[in-house]
């Protein structure tokens, strides 16, 4: 089936892929400098197994967010001891997050429980412990105290599960699962979360028998999924959604008889609205990773005959005006999984030793680090909110180090021009 052609391949790159660019590497020093290199505080704190989340108030509440009226770019790190072993981590727009198997101390090697940083806080806090210490938290997101994390077997074998929490220490839903079946794609679904909303896609056998791909959301207070979109998995697929407010933006890939061939849209879905027929945005045919905000979507698009998880050029559609235009990315020329808040957009840059974001407001990209030495890298940075947050990797020229921290900044937020 060409549907498996095309999904084994992505399963490498959606499980694997986040393994890969979070690879052991060194902490760098701390040092106070300027927005282009900005300054760093590190924790000194170690986990234990008596780590726990606590009560309220609530992540807005308790997080400590720098003047608005400051120049410079205020970075600040999370101790490695904290994170490693790590599969993934993101901003959920208070806090960051992360899965590890830190808890398992030295000799573990999974990645089985979430965590949380609220920064300003005295150390992090275990949101959700797993029971099952042979599984792994593949991809989390979250949006403040609502997180959906997808659950995978450190066996190999087919199945998942799609958990959402609500509630830090509390029992997570199960919005979704694979049985494992040998004939429906089993790679793990991507997912999006937003202000009481998780939307997601996933593969699943229909009344018929026959394998389909479907676009799902789930909505605060009875999380009841609902189905918003159903298509024949041997001839299509849907990925990557973004939800906000009551749109979802996702990708819809009609399937070539290879990679090069295959067809891919962004399209832009109101889920408020029974029977809505989703909108084609994009002009390309070779749209992906769509990020959705109050005033538009923006998406990336690698070379024509790339995959869409290879490196491309940011572009955006204005629903003011109805137009697409280009998002600048200087100083990369190519980016990847971007992501976005209420003001800017982050990408992973293809030149991993320069680190800048897009200001939506202005129009232009802001850097925010900028490394000539041939050993500091920034990794997936991932932005939800005004909150970002990335990988800092140090690499000597053989590619070892010791863990890497995570490191986070507040960016300002819409109408809060700290240039002036």
């Amino acid at each position: 089936m060409e549907t498996r052609r095309c999904l084994a391949a992505l399963t490498a790159l959606l499980v694997g892929g986040v393994v890969a660019c979070t690879a052991a590497t060194p902490a760098p020093s701390v040092t106070t400098v300027s927005t282009t290199s900005p300054s760093r505080a590190v924790s000194s704190a170690s986990p234990s197994a008596s780590a726990s989340a606590s009560a309220a108030p609530s992540p807005s509440e308790r997080a400590v967010r720098p003047s608005p009226n400051r120049l410079e770019l205020e970075v600040a790190q999370i101790d490695p001891e904290w994170v490693w072993p790590m599969l993934d981590f993101a901003s959920d727009s208070y806090a960051v997050i992360w899965s590890s198997g830190v808890l398992d101390g030295p000799v573990g090697d999974g990645a089985p429980d979430l965590w949380r940083y609220i920064p300003g806080q005295p150390e992090p806090e275990l949101l959700w412990r797993n029971p099952e210490r042979d599984r792994q938290l593949a991809k989390v997101a979250g949006d403040t105290d609502v997180w959906a994390f997808s659950e995978i077997s450190s066996l190999g074998e087919r199945w998942w599960n799609l958990w959402l929490l609500t509630e830090p220490g509390g029992e997570p839903l199960l919005l979704d699962s694979h049985p494992g079946d040998e004939d429906i794609p089993s790679v793990v679904p991507s997912f999006d979360v937003d202000a009481g909303r998780v939307a997601w896609t996933s593969f699943d056998r229909a009344a018929g028998g026959t394998a389909v791909t479907q676009l799902w959301m789930a909505e605060t207070p009875e999380w009841e999924p609902r189905l918003l979109a159903e298509a024949d998995a041997a001839q299509r697929a849907f990925w990557l959604p973004s939800v906000y407010g009551g749109r979802v933006a996702y990708v819809d890939v009609a399937l070539g008889a290879d990679s090069a061939e295959d067809v891919r849209h962004v399209m832009l879905l109101d889920s408020e609205t029974p029977g809505a027929v989703a909108a084609q945005l994009d002009t390309s045919g070779n749209a992906t990773m769509p990020i959705l905000n109050d005033d538009g979507v923006t998406w990336k698009e690698p070379d024509a005959g790339f995959a869409m998880f290879n490196w491309g050029r940011l572009f955006r559609y204005s629903f003011e005006t109805q137009k697409i235009s280009t998002v600048r990315v200087g100083p990369q020329e190519y980016v990847n999984y971007p992501s976005g808040g209420g003001r800017f957009v982050a990408m992973w840059g293809a030149d991993s030793s320069k680190f800048a974001v897009h200001d939506l407001e202005r129009g232009a990209s802001r850097t925010i680090a900028r490394y000539d030495n041939g050993i500091d890298s920034i990794t997936r940075p991932n932005l939800a909110g005004d909150l970002l947050v990335w990988l800092h990797a140090q690499n000597d020229g053989m590619g070892q180090g010791p863990p890497a921290p995570l490191e986070y900044a507040w960016l300002p937020g819409p109408g809060m021009d700290r240039g002036k």
